[in-house]
């Protein structure tokens, strides 16, 4: 196998390796967008931030624990919560999950155009590496 063969079937198969794993993102973005459509949005805060920082010799890892409060049927809720991001603390709504009793900050609206991006993304690579394996001569 010559060295342009090699290049182009690498190229190609990068190409064709990200557009199968934006596919993947998209179709998890589309199942998330069909199950927060049972979400509501509810009135919410964020108080009790308490950000733990965790070092070792390589590296460090930042957890942040804080409660969030939200109000659901005439009725407040709240719930203690860890994540690895930092919270939203200026946020007034949430989606809560009457069925499940999940709450989170991202709608389904948001995952739906998610999933139009990395479905986009998956077509755009797919061409990419058609037209580089067609154009790289062996």
């Amino acid at each position: 196998m010559n060295n342009r063969k090699l290049v182009r079937l690498i190229i190609s198969g990068v190409l064709l390796f990200a557009s199968l794993m934006m596919c993947i993102l998209g179709i998890g973005c589309s199942i998330a967008s069909k199950l927060g459509e049972t979400f509501v949005e509810v009135p919410a805060y964020i108080t009790d931030v308490r950000e733990t920082t965790r070092r070792s010799m390589k590296s460090s890892h930042t957890q942040y624990e804080y409660t969030v409060h939200y109000t659901y049927d005439g009725q407040e809720y709240e719930e203690r919560e860890k994540s690895d991001f930092s919270p939203d603390e200026d946020i007034s709504s949430m989606y809560y999950s009457p069925e499940t009793g999940m709450i989170t900050e991202t709608s389904a609206e948001t995952f739906k155009y998610s999933t139009y991006v990395f479905f986009v993304l998956a077509a755009g690579l797919l061409i990419a590496s058609i037209i580089a394996f067609i154009v790289i001569k062996v």
